[in-house]
């Protein structure tokens, strides 16, 4: 038996015996109750020394494991205090207003047991487990009591571990979106209008934009609703015109999601016909990284709607405020999972708000949950985990017409976790290398692979001098945001060449500059050369003044082409909706190789020339980044 547990059942038994020691003497007085106290205290001396820190809660508790709260009565304090230390137990913390103290119970002693016996001792007031609570968030938004739907799925419970990330997007592929929704428009992306062949996805009959209130509207903004993935990014697609639309526009727009960074792909749409040209589409979405939720339709009945019905995509089905399927929803084994769907409050064109109905209504709901997912899972979440989580958490809703049941979003979040921390600073200064920028040689004081090109995606250059991005002079490379759109920003990508000798352990992008307008970030990524996609690295914060922030990313052969290449991204932008400008002095890769000789020798970073002074600005860099 292991020691832990002997200790444990010793324990319990050493309780035993004092809760019927003073249950002897519980009609003696004075010196009669002292001496059952001294007995009490050394009756556990030899437990000190097994005192373990108790741990988190274990996933399914409603109060932390090891631990207890306890009260002594008036004129025990003293004494309860001495027992608290000679049991082996130990203070957390003393809630002294109140006269309670938070236990540290020995080595994973059973909480209930303990707080049982010691609620037998007649100077004890009170001894009781320390309950866990969860925010149940009510957001400012008026017609919050209007959705019952985003309540059913237990989704302020959820907002307690996760209320979205703006780098996580979901894609509404459908009549567009009100682009200028005072509920929407902080939130939306580029996005593309398939039916009039132009970039401007203004919604034509409201349904997109009902389902991208669902699904992410902006929420506890003192505006209309509230949206289930409440800080995720809305991508509008518009594929559907007044009568519907054509299989291979919903195709394209699928594809140009997956293509454009869409972690979620939202689908109130489809026909009674397969079409092998969506399948195929949403196959690509998916070996792309996203994960696609699709309508499972509105004829009651119990056929494949496509394009539901295919393996690739979670099929939704929709249920009523009793959790009954509504009439309306089309059932059977191959719908996954069920969201509420039947007279649904959300977003309507030119800032309205309506009700509408359908398993459409149910399908943004689940994007909603599935945007949560990537974002507290992080940029290495992958879509069968979030499919997996979603489809493995939901509750029942009785008979067979769906498959997994009603989803709910505390009881899916609750079973993922966020990814680690970072690592720390790299050690030693960067050994070797070479690279030009702008057309310039790097300087061998600068350290570091210099860029061998840069490019603007989005956005404009204003000034672009022979050495940009090389070296620290303030000879900057000054660039100006977008002048059209709902969201300000603009994307530089940056390539370069490395020693790859030894292999890539990981790879350190530094980028040097500063914002002429407050409140604006960068968001960088990397690409990857076997996934064939951009991968999120980290997002900063910049200042009016010289900043250098830094992204790592372990694995890094993966963001290494055969002959060196390496790329990568930034998204620069502002909260604030007008034209700004941003000067970037300068950008460095660090790459970590095994080699212990030549590029990147001991195991270090390698670099251009590196100096001592520039490790120790790395260093000190991701300390301040870590804090």
């Amino acid at each position: 038996m292991h020691i832990s547990t002997k200790m444990n059942i010793r324990t319990e038994n050493v309780l035993k015996e004092i809760v019927n020691g003073v249950a002897d003497n519980k009609e003696s007085k004075g010196t009669d109750m002292r001496v059952s106290g001294r007995i009490f205290l050394c009756s556990f001396v030899i437990l000190a020394a097994f005192l373990l820190v108790p741990g988190p809660a274990r996933a399914g508790d409603d109060f932390a494991s090891g631990e207890l709260l306890v009260k002594f009565k008036s004129g025990y304090d003293g004494k309860g205090a001495k027992a608290i230390e000679e049991i082996g137990a130990k203070v957390l913390e003393k809630l002294s207003r109140l006269d309670v103290s938070r236990l540290g119970l020995p080595g994973g002693l059973d909480v209930k047991k303990a707080m049982a016996l010691l609620n037998k001792l007649p100077f004890v007031e009170f001894a009781e487990p320390n309950y866990i609570f969860k925010p149940t968030w009510n957001p400012s938004d008026p017609k919050w009591n209007d959705q019952w739907g985003i309540t059913k799925i237990d989704t302020p419970a959820g907002w307690g571990m996760e209320t979205g990330d703006r780098d996580v997007i979901i894609a509404i592929v459908d009549t567009g979106v009100d682009l200028d929704h005072p509920d929407l428009k902080n939130k939306i992306v580029a996005g593309y209008d398939y039916v009039g062949m132009d970039s401007d996805p203004d919604d034509v009959g409201g349904h997109g934009t009902h389902c991208a209130g669902i699904a992410a509207a902006s929420t506890n903004n003192g505006i209309g609703v509230a949206g289930v993935c409440a800080n995720c990014s809305i991508m509008p697609l518009r594929v559907l015109g007044a009568e519907g639309g054509l299989a291979s526009d919903v195709a394209k727009g699928i594809v140009w999601a997956a293509d454009h960074g869409a972690n979620v792909i939202s689908l109130s749409l489809g026909g009674m016909f397969p079409s092998s040209t969506q399948e195929d589409s949403i196959k690509y979405a998916w070996n792309k990284g996203a994960i696609v939720i699709a309508a499972a339709g509105n004829m009651g009945v119990q056929d494949a709607h496509y394009p539901a019905y295919h393996s690739t995509c979670v099929a939704v089905g929709s249920t009523e405020s009793n959790d009954a399927r509504s009439g309306f929803s089309n059932y059977g084994s191959w719908v996954d999972v069920a969201a509420p769907g039947g007279f649904i409050m959300s977003t309507i064109p030119d800032g309205e708000y309506g009700y509408k109905s359908g398993t459409s209504m149910a399908t943004p709901f689940v994007a909603g949950l599935a945007g949560l997912l990537f974002s507290k899972m992080g940029s290495g979440a992958s879509n069968s985990a979030v499919r997996a989580a979603i489809e493995d958490n939901c509750d029942s809703v009785g008979g067979a017409w769906v498959t997994r049941g009603r989803v709910n979003v505390s009881r899916a979040l609750a079973s993922v976790k966020a990814p680690a921390p970072p690592l720390s600073p790299p050690a030693k200064a960067p050994k070797t290398g070479s690279g030009s920028g702008g057309g310039s040689p790097a300087k061998s004081s600068d350290g570091g692979y210099s860029p061998k090109s840069f490019a603007m995606g989005a956005g404009s250059t204003l000034k672009s001098p022979a050495d940009s991005l090389v070296k620290s002079d303030d000879a900057a490379l000054v660039m100006r945001s977008t002048q059209s759109g709902k969201k300000r920003h603009m994307d530089l990508e940056v390539t370069t060449k490395a020693s790859t000798k030894g292999g890539v352990e990981s790879i350190q992008v530094l980028l040097e500059g500063r914002f002429f307008i407050k409140g604006a970030g960068v968001t960088a990524h990397l690409w990857n050369w076997k996934g064939n996609k951009w991968d999120w690295i980290g997002r900063e914060k910049m200042t009016t003044e010289d900043k250098t922030v830094m992204f790592r990313r372990e694995k890094g052969a993966t963001y290494v082409s055969g002959d060196g290449e390496i790329k990568v991204s930034f998204r620069i932008d502002s909260d604030w909706f007008s034209t700004f400008e941003f000067g970037a002095d300068k950008v460095r890769f660090y790459v970590k190789t095994g080699n212990k000789k030549g590029a990147g020798s001991g195991g270090g970073e390698s670099g251009s020339g590196g100096s001592d002074d520039l490790g120790k600005k790395v260093a000190d860099t991701w300390k301040k980044l870590l804090k």
